[in-house]
């Protein structure tokens, strides 16, 4: 788990202090409308906001009852399609 601190965003010391040292991982076709369905859940904590990472996917991470990591984040195919139809080029988005 060297880097997972660096791949989620969480302060180092938390990874060792808190059930996030792992995490379960799902992909959404919709990102927007899964967090427009989270803000509507009331008491939802999550591990900090929404980012997008080096290659594009954005992801959120929350914590289910239990104080486990979840981590939800958008579907590769929708984000290659969407730079596809924004004029990039398949190794442009390859390169992704």
């Amino acid at each position: 788990q060297e880097d997972f601190a660096w791949l989620t965003g969480l302060e180092p010391a938390s990874v060792a202090s808190r059930s996030h040292n792992i995490e379960l991982y799902f992909e959404v076709d919709d990102f927007d409308a899964f967090l427009a369905r989270m803000e509507g859940y009331g008491g939802v904590e999550l591990a900090g906001p929404p980012k997008e990472q080096e290659w594009k996917q954005r992801v959120a991470r929350l914590y289910d009852p239990d104080g486990h990591l979840i981590e939800v984040g958008e579907d590769m195919g929708v984000i290659a399609r969407r730079y596809l139809a924004a004029g990039h080029s398949a190794q442009e988005v390859a390169a992704l």
